[in-house]
């Protein structure tokens, strides 16, 4: 499963001293999902750091290497997640 759309936190327009940002960014989003859409993976592409990936509201893993990819099928539930 790919989630399009979404910006990287560095492309975001900013101030100056919001360039400069260094911490936590958060990412949220929500899909479609039922048993027979297979495995939910969740790809998140290209990372500069760390990645600590939470599924509604449970600690899925944290994502340290590539790739940055994780199997998140424990934790979506059907329908809209």
């Amino acid at each position: 499963m790919k989630l399009d759309g979404l910006k990287a936190w560095k492309d975001l327009p900013m101030t100056a001293e919001g360039r400069a940002f260094s911490g936590t960014a958060v990412y949220e989003t929500s899909l479609d999902w039922n048993e027979a859409c297979g495995p939910a993976v969740l790809d998140l592409g290209r990372v500069d750091m760390i990645a600590d990936v939470r599924v509604n509201g449970e600690k899925a893993g944290v994502l340290w290497a590539t790739p940055y990819r994780i199997d998140i099928s424990e934790w979506v539930k059907p329908g809209r997640t």
